[in-house]
């Protein structure tokens, strides 16, 4: 019988020629065998003056190729539990801005989107009849004043020295010619002609700004929504059963809803968690915002991450982690080069990597990349 070289497995795919390479050495003579007999057939239909091209990558013979691996040295390290959820950016000074005063709006100085200082103004009434009142009723108080001290010198008293006449003197008279309810009434026109000129209570942007100059005020609820997105917190649900990982002062990651070209991503830290669980088994937690490039606006939906750090555990990232067989396996390297099949089992995982509880010993060498494929004991070669 013609002996058959192992080395004619070149032109069969690299799965086949794998298990072909598991199965005992007799079948493997009969399977070559039986590709032999096909392939002198197919050979007869071949013109003599034709020869076949060969392909030099699968000629290559399967004991030259090696798969090229990455690896790391297993170190224990710190693991993070995450707790995930869904969060939103909320301004602490954020108010809708009320009229003061009614009546007609004769300008508004600032526009959508622009940021004003503490004090300035965004929006002016029509005043007219405010002072004019005004006018009469400083009329009259002077009137006023003038018949208190001819009073005065009737009793025989000088009006310009007023510490002489007895207080009961002087309170009597205030009453009798009603210089006080004259005084509530400027105090009060003095009000209403400082709240004709509305505004702003802090610093801040404006948004909603719908009023229009010679509109009345009636149509309007408010003037406009004054926010400080320089005071912005972020509120996020946390479930019940999850409360024994949230602790004041953990930190958290943020990441926005929306997709952008440069990853955008901020810190925080919890400052508040509610004592109460709501109806749906939820406990409001509030994070002030630290460093990162997210450009945070009121209204914002964030993705948060909170981080409980365990510390000294081995830690591999996920892509070190295949199925098999629906158990996990960790390839790791020996000493002559070749792949070594561990199973493991894990003690935890967030988004990028798996806390190995058992299955591997510290400073194994752990190979973390192409080992989807890889066989026990295959020879490979190190990047």
């Amino acid at each position: 019988m013609k002996i058959i070289d192992l080395s004619q497995l070149t032109s069969l795919s690299g799965c086949v020629r794998r298990e072909l390479l598991t199965i005992p050495r007799w079948r493997c003579y009969l399977l070559l065998a039986g590709f032999q007999i096909i392939g002198v057939s197919c050979n007869q239909n071949t013109p003599n003056n034709e020869k076949a091209s060969v392909d030099p990558v699968v000629a290559e013979s399967f004991s030259d190729r090696l798969t090229e691996v990455d690896t790391l040295i297993l170190q224990p390290g710190t693991f993070y539990r995450e707790v995930i959820s869904q969060g939103k950016v909320s301004s602490k000074n954020k108010i809708d801005v009320p009229f003061t005063a009614q009546g007609v709006i004769t300008s508004v100085p600032v526009r959508e989107g622009e940021y004003v200082e503490k004090g300035e103004l965004l929006l002016t009434l029509d005043d007219f009849l405010i002072r004019n009142n005004m006018k009469k009723l400083e009329a009259q108080i002077r009137q006023t004043q003038l018949d208190i001290e001819n009073h005065y010198i009737n009793l025989g008293y000088n009006p310009h020295r007023l510490d002489e006449i007895p207080e009961e003197i002087k309170n009597n008279t205030t009453i009798q010619f009603n210089l006080e309810s004259l005084l509530v009434d400027r105090e009060r026109l003095e009000h209403e002609l400082t709240n004709a000129r509305i505004t702003a209570p802090f610093s801040g942007t404006i948004s909603e700004l719908n009023v229009r100059e010679g509109a009345h005020t009636s149509a309007y609820d408010k003037v406009c929504t004054l926010v400080d997105n320089r005071s912005l917190t972020i509120g996020f649900p946390v479930m019940e059963s999850e409360l024994q990982r949230v602790k004041t002062g953990m930190e958290i990651t943020i990441q926005p809803f929306f997709q952008s070209v440069e990853k955008l991503t901020g810190t925080g830290r919890i400052s508040l968690i509610s004592p109460v669980v709501n109806e749906q088994g939820m406990i409001y937690c509030e994070a002030q915002i630290g460093q990162g490039n997210i450009p945070y606006r009121d209204g914002m939906r964030v993705n948060v991450h909170l981080l409980d750090a365990i510390p000294n555990v081995l830690v591999l990232p996920k892509s070190a982690v295949v199925d098999r067989q629906n158990r996990l396996v960790v390839f790791t390297l020996s000493s002559d080069q070749r792949a070594y099949w561990n199973y493991v089992e894990l003690g935890g995982e967030n988004s990028d990597t798996y806390l190995i509880r058992e299955g591997l010993e510290r400073g194994d060498t752990v190979i973390v990349s192409n080992n989807f494929d890889l066989a026990h004991l295959e020879k490979v070669v190190v990047n």
